[in-house]
């Protein structure tokens, strides 16, 4: 159970310090609330939590890549904060469909 709840650990707090923008700092908030949703599905019985809160996730990950580049930025800092927010969300995404027993496709 424990495991499915964790998120990845990257270098620290510094490696994000480059992400500024209101669309990323939506999705580290939003990320910063994964396990607390887990939690509260699987305390109530209510596995749509995580359906709903997945669902958010994804809207604000559309929100951020439509307004924003991430490997034509000329901010190195920047572009690699950027992939690390990226590939957290695709692990946060797939821990949460894995608990909710739906397969997530490598490539779309």
């Amino acid at each position: 159970w424990s495991s499915a709840c964790a998120l990845p650990i990257y270098a620290g707090a510094d490696a994000f310090a480059p992400l500024v923008e209101e669309e990323e700092i939506d999705l580290v908030r939003q990320l910063s609330g994964y396990g607390e949703v887990v939690e509260l599905a699987a305390r109530e019985l209510e596995p749509h939590r995580l359906v709903f809160w997945l669902q958010e996730l994804a809207a604000n990950l559309h929100r951020f890549y439509n307004r924003h580049r991430v490997l034509g930025d000329e901010n190195p800092a920047r572009v690699g904060a950027r992939l690390a927010l990226l590939d957290l969300v695709r692990r946060t995404i797939a821990a949460g469909l894995g608990l909710l027993g739906v397969s997530a496709p490598e490539r779309m």
